[in-house]
């Protein structure tokens, strides 16, 4: 069972979900912490952000959505499976708590970080109704030649990425919005200047933008 930290709308009863999905090795602690930044000006939006659906080899209270063979040591065939295993899990908690707030997919928008942002795409683009948007921060799209089979919806989404990470290529993003324009979904990106594997200023402001224009 999926479960993490959340902030409740100011007013209630909700009516966005905005789900955080964080990166690997980390926890739904981690990005609960942007929630005041999108409520600021927006007190009818519930936040979730759940922990991982796999505890992490790297220390106590860490997550991973799936295993990734370069970190790990794992084969490209866990991590296949891991991913699978996790877009089931994560749907499925989605389903859930959209129903318990009465809520349906036009009401929801993903936030990513890393690996995040990897499950928030693989997610909502497989989803049967178009979520209202994705954010996703320093991340890529995974298995992008499988969109011409497994594309089901085209919800707006905005890229940001660093233009100096380290970990996850800013060219991951350039390729994921390449791959997601020609497949007709429509996809902004941002780079980030002297930005390493982290969410920057202007970074956060682009994203609080493209949030806004959501709702």
């Amino acid at each position: 069972m999926i479960t993490g930290p959340q902030q409740k709308a100011k007013s209630q009863p909700a009516q966005r979900l905005v789900v955080f999905l964080h990166g690997f090795g980390s926890n739904g602690n981690d990005l609960i912490g942007l929630a005041p930044y999108f409520a600021h000006s927006d007190n009818a939006a519930d936040f979730v952000s759940p922990n991982a659906v796999q505890p992490s080899p790297f220390g106590s209270g860490a997550f991973q959505w799936f295993p990734i063979p370069y970190i790990d040591g794992s084969s490209v065939e866990e991590m296949t499976e891991g991913l699978i295993a996790a877009h089931k899990a994560l749907d499925e908690f989605i389903d859930q708590e959209l129903a318990a707030r009465n809520l349906t997919d036009e009401n929801l928008i993903l936030v990513g970080f890393s690996q995040g942002t990897m499950m928030a795409l693989h997610t909502a683009l497989r989803r049967e109704k178009a979520i209202a948007g994705v954010i996703g921060f320093s991340g890529r799209l995974l298995f992008p030649e499988a969109l011409e089979t497994e594309l089901k919806s085209k919800p707006p989404i905005v890229l940001i990425h660093g233009e100096n990470d380290d970990v996850v290529p800013v060219t991951d993003s350039v390729d994921a919005q390449k791959a997601l324009s020609a497949a007709g979904v429509k996809c902004d990106l941002h780079l980030s200047p002297n930005t390493t594997h982290s969410i920057a200023q202007d970074g956060l402001d682009k994203a609080i933008e493209f949030y806004f224009g959501l709702i």
